[in-house]
């Protein structure tokens, strides 16, 4: 397994809350978990080293958070020799 953590942070203030993470390669996952801080997530995507497509790739982890206007969208790309 290929495994990579980023932190989510609340830059405007106002508190923010992860309510689901979806992916859309089915050879990853995304988990999220809350800080002690309350105003920050770690994010862990996982790789399924043994189902990923040879060659290119281009797929998206969304995070679906309490700021309602748009989810964060991160891609994610790469290439399998």
């Amino acid at each position: 397994e290929l495994v990579k953590t980023t932190t989510l942070r609340d830059i405007r203030g106002d508190g923010f809350e992860v309510k689901k993470v979806k992916t859309s390669g089915k050879w990853m996952v995304a988990e999220v978990e809350p800080h002690k801080q309350k105003k920050q997530y770690t994010l862990r995507v996982t790789l399924d080293k043994n189902s990923l497509p040879q060659g290119s790739f281009n797929e998206t982890i969304t995070v679906y958070t309490s700021y309602r206007k748009k989810p964060l969208v991160i891609d994610v790309k790469g290439e399998v020799l």
